[in-house]
């Protein structure tokens, strides 16, 4: 599947309610020194302390994710922008932020790297920013930057970004 004279340096594997069985064969195919470099973006339940690589978590509050901050392999945390955004308007927002600190650092993870799943025109609320401090940005490629499926339309990409940047800034 995987050979090892491969031209990047991280691999990035994506699953979603997926059959450990399978993450676990995938991972298999994953040539030995790329596996160090390899991660797992995982949203659904799974048996977190049994993953193969170190993964992203896609926070959802279904989920025990005080137990999942205990988990070694835990690498980070995607944060949906929907899901926040939902707490701050039932201003419940500082509370669960206040918990997840809490949670975090009784945990003993302060290197959890914290990334912000959001739309292109996302309005995002002012303190969010000021109270999270994100390692990254997870932005989709949709219907707001593409020309037709998976082909990227140049002019709508600037235009999204363009006011992307406006509105973070």
């Amino acid at each position: 599947m995987l050979n090892s004279g491969v031209l990047f340096q991280n691999l990035y594997l994506q699953f979603v309610n997926e059959k450990e069985l399978i993450i676990n064969e995938i991972v298999k195919e994953i040539p030995q020194e790329l596996r160090t470099r390899s991660f797992l973006d995982l949203a659904g339940e799974y048996e977190y302390e049994n993953l193969p690589l170190p993964f992203y978590w896609n926070f959802s509050l279904d989920y025990t994710w005080k137990e999942v901050l205990r988990n070694p392999s835990l690498k980070g945390i995607v944060f949906p922008y929907e899901l926040l955004s939902r707490l701050n308007d039932q201003n419940i927002f500082l509370d669960f932020l206040k918990e997840f600190y809490e949670q975090l650092n009784s945990a003993g993870r302060s290197d959890i790297d914290l990334i912000l799943s959001m739309d292109w025109d996302s309005d995002v609320f002012p303190s969010l920013l000021d109270m999270m401090t994100f390692n990254a940005l997870s932005l989709p490629v949709n219907s707001k930057i593409e020309l037709a499926y998976r082909q990227l339309d140049s002019s709508k990409f600037q235009s999204s970004f363009h006011d992307f940047k406006e509105n973070m800034l």
